[in-house]
């Protein structure tokens, strides 16, 4: 889009309570268990959501947002104080339940949602029939795809499409022919987690995506899943989440937390301790000095631990476990930091991806008054910054690189672009060519970045030479240029990229531009309003045409506060490659992230 920001944290976890799912049989209630019969509302943001549990447990989430509404039912069931939903496409959620007259408290990972009593409860919604199964532990089946994909004419586009409940969004994948038909979820992760920019393989037998599912069982703090739709395998395919070997002796880790967090005692009340072959486990430490003690992990063994707060506070180190029996003491600066990996882009083979990779932090240092935060909003699929000076904000802040990962082997990655090496320039939107011999990528700074390309083989070695295709710079007292989201044709010849414009009070707008590939020739394709703005082109698999994602201000002009403040609209278009034929594919306001396979 032209104004992506330097550091992409992960999106605020999903809502409390997550969209509503199913089990079979009516609700059976002890009498300890919580009454939460009644029609319930919250107002929000994003629109008004009414939730209905009748009595006989069945329930129905009514969404209305912006005049639309959106409709999903389901059974429920309540067990002490806890509430668990599950929907007639099989989304699951669970939460704590508490209830104080009139109003209805439902908190699980990703905060505290309260509700209103809006009504009595009816008898039934009606005959609900819903998939049962069991809950949790299930490694990655959940992220198995729901439909099968077969070949069309028209070819299939995998996009991501936000669940806008307060208090916080979540993303999941959906699926549409080339045409706009047949929309339908394809990758749904249960609440809290998110499923967002997926990709596909060269000859469409693979599709990679970025996740933030079950963290705890991972390095990092989002990673790529690879899902192989000849067996409907799912596999996370960076952060390590294997076990490591059993030996036949036991040591312990002494974990002790440190550094300087703003607002400490809050933050670091949300601390919690993972390791590589705990199973998903954490252990929240306590104490004066919040020690943390891991006991029965593999003598004489190299495995990862995090101390994660959230998304940018916590660190990870990879060590070495002492002897049996006896313990080691790990010092953990949680101003560190984590890494991680989205925006996968494979090779012909299968082998390898190059990905986006990035690194999260807390600066406990910020400028007195920043004037351009580094955190970063997970919006509607774009990532901006705001303008602004609130503590949380100013203290985020991390680094966007790209880095080339043995999909056999997952992380660490193999090499990759080093910003300093490469005189302080970041880069992002990885795409390898059609052949697996190029890097198609975003670099520079925002607002004036570029597009450049490199060989896979120098990314690979940690030497790339970069080839500048389309120059951003600073018009000085008029504007920015910049370039973004690049994206090769099928056969390699041509490339699609966002070229956008940024004024000095940093509203923008952008539009889709296409150029052969070496960069000559470049013609703009789209011609949007100045409060619009395109971003993640992709093309359709005989090269004749390209879909985006185009985000609509509801004001005359798009700033990035729209986008962080939810005013705006996202939407699928495609639009043939000379120009012509422009076509709108989704009309929910909240799809992103396109990309269009066989």
């Amino acid at each position: 889009m032209g104004y992506p920001s330097r550091i992409r944290l992960p999106a605020v976890l999903a809502v409390v309570w997550g969209v509503l799912a199913v089990v079979a049989g009516p609700s059976l209630r002890a009498a300890e268990d919580v009454d939460v019969t009644g029609v319930w509302s919250h107002e929000g943001r994003f629109g008004r959501t009414e939730l209905t549990l009748a009595s006989d447990g069945t329930c129905q989430r009514v969404t209305v947002r912006d005049e639309k509404q959106a409709r999903e039912v389901g059974r429920y069931t309540v067990k002490g104080d806890v509430l668990e939903i599950r929907t007639t496409d099989g989304q699951v959620a669970q939460q704590t339940v508490r209830r104080f007259g009139d109003k209805l408290r439902l908190t699980d990972k990703s905060g505290v949602l309260v509700l209103d009593r809006a009504g009595p409860a009816p008898a039934t919604l009606g005959k609900i029939q819903v998939p049962t199964g069991p809950v949790g532990g299930l490694g990655n089946k959940p992220l198995t795809p729901r439909l099968a994909v077969e070949r069309s004419q028209t070819g299939h586009i995998l996009y991501s499409r936000w669940l806008t409940d307060a208090p916080a969004p979540r993303r999941v994948i959906c699926l549409m022919d080339g045409q706009g038909r047949g929309q339908s979820p394809f990758i749904v992760p249960p609440a809290p987690w998110d499923a967002f920019e997926p990709t596909w393989s060269a000859d469409g037998t693979k599709i990679a995506f970025s996740s933030n599912y079950e963290l705890t069982r991972s390095a990092l703090n989002a990673d790529i899943f690879l899902i192989d739709l000849r067996t409907g395998s799912v596999r996370r395919a960076t952060g390590n989440e294997q076990a490591p070997p059993a030996t036949s002796g036991k040591a312990k880790i002494l974990v002790i937390p440190g550094g300087t967090v703003a607002n400490s005692e809050v933050v670091l009340d949300n601390l919690r301790v993972c390791w590589q072959g705990g199973d998903g486990k954490t252990i929240k430490p306590l104490g004066e000095k919040r020690k943390t003690l891991i006991e029965d992990v593999p003598a004489n063994q190299t495995i990862w631990i995090k101390a994660r707060a959230n998304g940018f506070v916590g660190c990870l180190k990879v060590i070495r476990t002492p002897g049996p029996g006896k313990t080691a003491k790990v010092d953990f600066n949680v101003n560190t930091g984590m890494p991680l990996a989205t925006s996968p882009s494979l090779t012909p083979d299968g082998r390898y991806a190059v990905v986006l990779w990035q690194h999260a932090f807390y600066d406990p240092h910020p400028r007195e008054k920043p004037r351009i935060m580094h955190g970063s909003y997970h919006l509607l699929g774009l990532k901006v910054v705001m303008e602004g000076s609130g503590e949380r904000f100013a203290h985020e802040s991390g680094f966007d690189t790209i880095a080339v990962i043995d999909l056999a082997k997952g992380t660490p990655p193999v090499s990759g672009w080093d910003p300093i090496q490469m005189g302080g320039q970041f880069a992002k939107h990885p795409r390898v060519s059609p052949d697996g011999k190029s890097v198609l990528f975003t670099m520079g700074h925002l607002p004036m970045e570029s597009i450049a390309v490199c060989s896979l083989d120098s990314l690979a070695a940690g030497k790339p030479q970069p080839k500048v295709l389309a120059q951003g710079q600073l018009v000085p007292a008029q504007y920015h240029l910049g370039h973004s989201y690049p994206a090769w044709s099928p056969d390699g010849k041509r490339i699609v990229f966002c070229q956008s414009y940024c004024s000095m009070d940093m509203n923008f707008t952008s539009n889709l531009w296409v150029a052969n590939a070496d960069g000559t020739a470049a013609r703009q394709v789209t011609r949007l309003q100045l409060n619009q703005a395109a971003a993640y082109p992709t093309w359709s698999p005989d090269g004749k045409r390209i879909a985006a994602q185009v985000i609509t201000s509801r004001r005359e002009v798009l700033n990035p506060l729209d986008i962080a403040t939810g005013n705006v609209v996202s939407d699928i278009y495609s639009i043939a490659a000379d120009g012509t034929d422009p076509q709108q594919l989704t009309n929910d306001g909240r799809s992103a992230e396109p990309a269009w396979g066989p």
